[in-house]
C-alpha cells in the first residue's frame, strides 16, 4: 500500500521513525542520545523498514516528500494477552485517520499476520498525544502509559508526603519464599478493585500467571515491600533492577486493598522502594501504569510519559 513515491523514500521514513525513537529515548534517558546511538538507531530502523526477515507487515505513504503514514507491525509476546500485533514504528497523519486509513491498514495487517483475533497495539509519543481522541473514534482504547523518572526526584517527593503509620500498621520487606501466595492475592485484589486499571477486566488466572513469570526472570534483582495491618498483608510495592540495564530500575507494581486506601500509605510504600533503588545506586527508573491514582501523581513525582499504549481488538 504505497502512494506516489519520490526519490529516497527510505531517507524520509527513517528520518521520521528516527525522530520518534529519539523523542522517547530522550525522555527515558533524560538526555540526548550520542551520535553513535543515533547511527545505530538509524541502521536498525532501516533494517526494520526494509523488512529483511519478511516477518513484518510494512505499509507507508509518501507525497510531496512528506510521510503520510508509516506502519510496521509484527506479532510479539505479551505479558497478559499472550500475543499481540505491535505496530512499531508507527505514524499517521490526522486527516488520514479521519478518512479511515487506520481501519484499512488494520485489516491488511491482520490478514498478513494471519491473526484476526489478536489485539493490535500502537505506541504514541507525547508529541502525538493530541491524536488520542482520533484513535479512540477508530475503536482504539487507552491501555497504559510508559513512565520514566529520576529516583532522587520521586524519593524527595514521597519523603515529604509519607506519614507516621497509625498503630497496627507497619511496612517491611516481604519474604516471598514464605508469603508469595499472599502477595499475589493482595496484588490481584488491589488491581481488580480499581476500574481505572488496565487489568481490571483481565481474568485473575492471567494476572497471577504474569506476576509469577515476572518473579522467575533470572536477570532481575527484585525487592518487594509490604504494608501490614495487625500482621496481615494489605499492600504491596515491588521494584527491580535488570542487570543488563545500567543504573535503570523498574517500578513493577504497587497496590493497596481498597479498605485501606485514601490514607496516604502509598507514599510510605513508594519511599521504601525508591530508597532501595537509591542504595543500589540506581539513578533512573521506568514503570507502566493506567490507574488514575498513579497517573494523577505524574507531575508531582516529576515523572514523564515516555509513550502511551492504545489497543484495539
Amino acid at each position: 500500500m504505497k502512494k506516489n513515491l519520490k526519490k529516497n523514500p527510505f531517507d524520509l521514513l527513517i528520518d521520521l521513525a528516527g525522530r520518534r525513537a529519539m523523542e522517547t529515548t530522550c525522555i527515558f534517558q533524560g538526555k540526548k542520545p550520542s551520535t553513535a546511538d543515533i547511527k545505530k538507531t538509524a541502521k536498525m530502523l532501516k533494517k526494520i523498514i526494509n523488512n529483511d526477515d519478511n516477518k513484518r507487515f510494512v505499509s507507508y505513504g509518501i507525497e510531496n516528500n512528506k510521510v503520510l503514514w508509516l506502519w510496521v507491525s509484527s506479532v510479539v509476546k505479551d505479558d497478559f494477552d499472550g500475543k499481540i500485533i505491535l505496530a512499531k514504528p508507527f505514524y499517521m497523519d490526522s486527516d488520514l485517520i479521519k478518512n479511515g486509513c487506520m481501519r484499512r491498514i488494520l485489516v491488511q495487517a491482520k490478514k498478513f499476520h494471519k491473526a484476526k483475533k489478536l489485539k493490535v497495539q500502537i505506541l504514541i509519543p507525547p508529541s502525538e498525544n493530541k491524536k488520542i481522541r482520533l484513535y479512540e473514534k477508530e475503536g482504539f482504547k487507552f491501555s497504559f502509559h510508559y513512565l520514566s523518572g529520576k529516583v532522587k526526584d520521586s524519593l524527595r517527593y514521597v519523603a515529604k508526603k509519607k506519614e507516621k503509620l497509625p498503630d497496627g500498621y507497619e511496612i517491611k520487606p516481604i519474604d516471598l519464599k514464605k508469603d508469595f501466595e499472599k502477595y499475589l492475592e493482595v496484588a490481584v485484589k488491589s488491581l481488580k478493585s480499581d476500574k481505572t486499571s488496565d487489568m481490571y477486566h483481565m481474568p485473575v488466572k492471567t494476572i497471577r500467571k504474569s506476576f509469577s513469570s515476572f518473579f522467575q526472570i533470572k536477570d532481575l534483582k527484585i525487592a518487594s515491600f509490604g504494608l501490614y495491618y495487625k500482621n496481615g498483608l494489605i499492600g504491596v510495592f515491588t521494584v527491580s533492577i535488570e542487570k543488563s540495564l545500567s543504573k535503570v530500575g523498574l517500578v513493577a507494581n504497587i497496590g493497596i486493598l481498597s479498605a485501606h486506601r485514601g490514607k496516604g500509605f502509598s507514599s510510605n510504600l513508594y519511599y521504601e522502594g525508591f530508597n532501595w533503588l537509591k542504595t543500589h545506586k540506581i539513578e533512573r527508573y521506568m514503570g507502566v501504569s493506567s490507574t488514575e491514582r498513579v497517573v494523577s501523581r505524574i507531575n508531582n513525582m516529576k515523572r514523564k510519559i515516555v509513550s502511551t499504549s492504545m489497543r484495539i481488538k
